[in-house]
């Protein structure tokens, strides 16, 4: 068993990535900020490259709507990339550059799709999901952070709990 264990830098033996019963749960302390804080590293520059590319947008409004009105193309050749690069990120995802390449390429191609998106609707309009999206991500990291509830056992009823909102959303615009 000895020989399937390394030890970091910070002194703790873990196990091999591959290894049969290793996760985050199961780490050292150390091990598990590390995780979470390349989590949560990911996931802030993939808000801020949104919320740039969604901002720079927003202040080319008149350009842009003229361009969309002229190139109806261009967002639908963004959403077949953003399902390309998705699939491509599916097979390559445990190769270390390509991966976090792949990511931020889906992040781009996501991004310039809110940024469309947004500048079909009022300033303020989009100030307010700006801020509320905001708050709703950070109390839930806050959440998280100092959590010590498991909340894996529900997967199945918040999943379906949100399918149901997702549904429903489409069906009030009607």
């Amino acid at each position: 068993m000895n020989s399937f264990l390394i030890t970091q830098e910070s002194g703790h033996p873990i196990e091999k990535d591959f290894a049969f019963n290793n996760n985050v749960s199961n780490a050292h302390v150390t091990i598990r900020l590390r995780f979470l804080r390349k989590v949560y590293g990911i996931l802030f520059t993939q808000l801020l490259l949104t919320s740039l590319c969604a901002g720079t947008m927003m202040m080319l409004k008149p350009i842009l709507l003229e361009n969309l009105q002229q190139n109806v193309w261009l967002p639908i050749v963004l959403i077949f990339s953003t399902f390309g690069i998705l699939l491509a990120l599916m097979w390559k995802r445990r190769e270390s550059p390509t991966n976090f390449v792949l990511l931020y390429l889906f992040t781009l191609c996501e991004s310039l799709l809110v940024g469309y998106a947004v500048i079909t609707y009022s300033a303020t309009v989009v100030l307010q999901a700006f801020i509320l999206t905001t708050i709703v991500v950070m109390s839930l990291m806050m959440y998280t952070l100092n959590s010590k509830k498991d909340f894996s056992k529900w997967g199945v009823g918040l999943s379906v709990a949100f399918l149901i909102l997702l549904l429903a959303g489409p069906i009030n615009v009607s």
